[in-house]
């Protein structure tokens, strides 16, 4: 389908390159916006997609997987280097993020939880802020679903490249909310 409607194609290219760039846009104005009571989940997500970001590329460093473009006759609508394909650093990227904010959320909004612990319930349990975040966290997890499927249609990913990288997003947001609950 990449290459038969100009239309579609600018959507996927806009989702597959340029909606990423949006989505740490509108983290960064959130710290800013707010450094006090936003800096732990926001700090916290980049810090998780960072680590991500190097589990990506010490993997590439022992296997290499091209990409479908490499191998077969794809239409691809956008450039991209013949770096290794597997597993996909925007999917890490992207599902470490959302899933860290959606752990977060879930871990430190809770207002029990919060006191429990003895932190300050203003700035992390008040129901506007559990809400805004949970939010948050479902809004990330549809476009970074979105992001990745036009990466597939884009021709740069192959499926399994997506799903080995949503699943190691997701894993290494799990623990580093497990650690980063504790500070």
């Amino acid at each position: 389908m990449a290459g038969k409607y100009y239309w579609l194609d600018k959507i996927v290219v806009f989702f597959a390159h340029y909606l990423p760039y949006i989505l740490v846009a509108f983290l960064i104005l959130l710290l800013l916006k707010n450094f006090k009571k936003n800096k732990k989940i926001i700090l916290g997500s980049f810090l998780t997609a960072g680590l991500g970001w190097l589990i990506v590329l010490l993997i590439r460093l022992f296997y290499y997987h091209p990409r479908p473009f490499v191998e077969n006759q794809v239409n691809l609508i956008s450039s991209h280097s013949l770096t290794s394909s597997f597993p996909s650093a925007h999917a890490v990227f992207l599902f470490s993020i959302s899933s860290f904010i959606y752990f977060y959320s879930r871990e430190k909004c809770s207002g029990t939880r919060a006191l429990a612990r003895g932190e300050d319930e203003t700035l992390i349990s008040s129901p506007t802020t559990r809400h805004f975040w949970r939010r948050v966290s479902v809004w990330f997890l549809i476009f970074s679903f979105l992001i990745v499927v036009s990466r597939v249609f884009a021709g740069v990913h192959w499926p399994l490249d997506i799903l080995v990288g949503a699943i190691l997003g997701i894993f290494i947001a799990f623990l580093a909310n497990r650690l980063f609950i504790h500070l």
